[in-house]
């Protein structure tokens, strides 16, 4: 999107990133320009980290999957159906004010806040301290994305709606910090 991406061939591609400063944030903002193509796997993750979180297209129904382990649960909520377009630039935003409830959080397509499903379970507490974050795979299932993915960021904090809209009409230029 902005004079280079990342491209994914849906069989093997992955970037994997070390940090410290990326181990069980909670609340957190994820944030990312995407451009994706069909083909690939059902679950093709876009962003994630063990078990502790995945944002995933899936490709059955053209739509995002948020999940997130948090504090011995975890919860996942899904965009509409077809509301990502393949061969297109997007720009996801996914807020999580750190509680384990689908109205904790955010999803907006090209700045736009979307209506979410989902549910929650309770599972043994895990800390992602040990895993890499990964780009381009969901990398507990070997679930692989194929498209391209630019622009990638995370934040410690959820943004508010308009800080969304400012990211997305001005990706590039902006930085917040807190």
């Amino acid at each position: 999107k902005y004079t280079a991406s990342l491209g994914f061939d849906g069989t093997n591609d992955n970037v994997s990133v070390t940090s410290d400063g990326l181990d069980d944030i909670s609340p957190a903002t994820y944030s990312f320009w995407f451009y994706p193509k069909s083909g690939g796997d059902d679950y093709g993750g876009i962003i994630s980290k063990g078990t502790s979180f995945t944002i995933d297209k899936q490709d059955s129904t053209n739509s995002l999957e948020f999940y997130h382990q948090c504090f011995g649960n975890s919860m996942y909520a899904l965009t509409p159906d077809n509301s990502i377009q393949l061969n297109t630039w997007q720009h996801v935003s996914a807020t999580w004010d750190g509680t384990c409830n689908l109205s904790g959080v955010k999803i907006y397509l090209n700045g736009v806040s979307q209506a979410l499903s989902g549910a929650s379970a309770t599972n043994p507490p895990t800390s992602d301290a040990a895993d890499n974050l990964h780009i381009g795979v969901n990398d507990v299932a070997s679930s692989y994305f194929t498209g391209m993915i630019d622009d990638v960021r995370i934040y410690n904090y959820a943004l508010t709606p308009t800080q969304v809209k400012l990211l997305y009409n001005n990706s590039s230029a902006v930085q917040f910090g807190q």
